[in-house]
């Protein structure tokens, strides 16, 4: 993931605020924490464990979900092809309602290709539970799952992150970090476990709780 210039956050931070979509979308640098296997797609969703919430998201097969349940939530730009999701979110679309989402897709893709950025930044849709909210980002590479969470139950001291996606922040009225990738920790710290077992939200948090990634 290479560093994105904050000149580019702040013009299309600023775009996202103009087309009044700053509650619904948010700038996500491309990024891949593992190549999916044939056959797959990534499906996130909100789940909650123990009163806590966490988004989840894990390689699915092809014929895992059903597609009426599912709406974009990582969009890459191409262009001939405008923006079409590389990640999907198991819920309601975003309503668009009062967003305007011509001049904002238009304006956004635009500007990537412009200034090369179309395999750098990408658009996200901001899940409506976790919008305002810092997260940090916990990756099983092995077993392709990404578990998002708050920051308050990561264990201090752990390898440095770095920002995945921007989204506004009141307080700064401007758009700023959302979500941080934590790099693996140089630990010696081993567990075994079948991947297949890893079907509840619960079990996923149990092995970073293992691998001494948070502390609950």
């Amino acid at each position: 993931m290479q560093p994105i210039e904050e000149r580019h956050i702040d013009y299309l931070g600023r775009l996202i605020e103009e087309c009044n979509a700053k509650e619904t979308f948010g700038i996500h640098l491309a990024h891949k924490h593992f190549d999916l296997r044939e056959g797959t797609y990534l499906e996130g969703r909100l789940d909650t464990d123990d009163n806590r919430q966490y988004y989840w998201t894990r390689a699915v097969e092809n014929s895992g979900s059903d597609p009426s349940k599912l709406c974009g939530h990582i969009f890459v730009y191409d262009r001939e092809k405008g923006f079409s999701p590389s990640e999907f979110h198991h819920g309601s679309l975003p309503d668009l309602s009062t967003v305007d989402h011509r001049r904002l897709f238009s304006m956004f893709g635009r500007y990537l290709i412009e200034h090369q950025l179309q395999h750098s930044i990408v658009l996200e849709y901001l899940i409506p539970e976790l919008r305002g909210r810092n997260m940090f980002e916990l990756v099983l590479h092995g077993q392709q799952h990404i578990l998002l969470c708050e920051p308050g139950i990561v264990l201090p001291g752990l390898a440095s992150s770095v920002v995945t996606a921007y989204s506004y922040v009141e307080s700064a009225m401007k758009f700023g970090p959302g979500t941080r990738y934590i790099t693996p920790p140089g630990t010696n710290k081993h567990i075994t476990f079948n991947p297949d077992d890893l079907v509840e939200v619960r079990e996923v948090v149990d092995v970073f709780r293992k691998l001494e990634f948070l502390a609950i």
